[in-house]
């Protein structure tokens, strides 16, 4: 690994990120052990645990409890058609938002960005920001 700024676990963090990014790591899979990378990377467990909560954060891996980190699926996206005159609005999700989501899209990282439509009639929509693609309907 390459000597970068910053924190050692934000290095470590971008590192795993790039290995995840390359598909080294392809999503579903699930990363090393946390005793392997302390190992890896020469550094103590919360220095790794520091790292993988920062990729959490980012919504690159998820992690369950008794479990070691999973890289988190993108290939699932959806696509919705909105019709013109909506309005749509990129925000961090709220815990009410994240409550809505999970059952459908899965767990979401705090702070996760989601995307509000809001259609001509007044009605609305939220989605992951990361799990959905959007077009305007002609």
């Amino acid at each position: 690994m390459s000597v970068g700024r910053g924190p050692r676990y934000r290095q470590i963090a971008d590192d795993l990120e790039a290995r995840i990014t390359s598909g080294e790591f392809p999503p579903g899979t699930h990363l090393p052990a946390e005793p392997d990378l302390a190992h890896h990377y020469d550094v103590g467990m919360n220095t790794i645990r520091r790292a993988i909560q920062t990729l959490r954060e980012d919504g690159l891996v998820v992690t369950r409890h008794g479990d070691r980190s999973r890289v988190a699926d993108f290939a699932e996206k959806t696509e919705i058609v909105v019709p013109a005159g909506s309005k749509i609005e990129a925000r961090p999700a709220r815990t009410a938002d994240r409550v809505k989501l999970e059952p459908e899209w899965g767990e979401l990282p705090p702070h996760w960005p989601i995307l509000q439509v809001t259609y001509p009639d007044g009605s609305g929509d939220i989605f992951p920001a990361h799990r959905v693609t959007i077009s305007l309907a002609e």
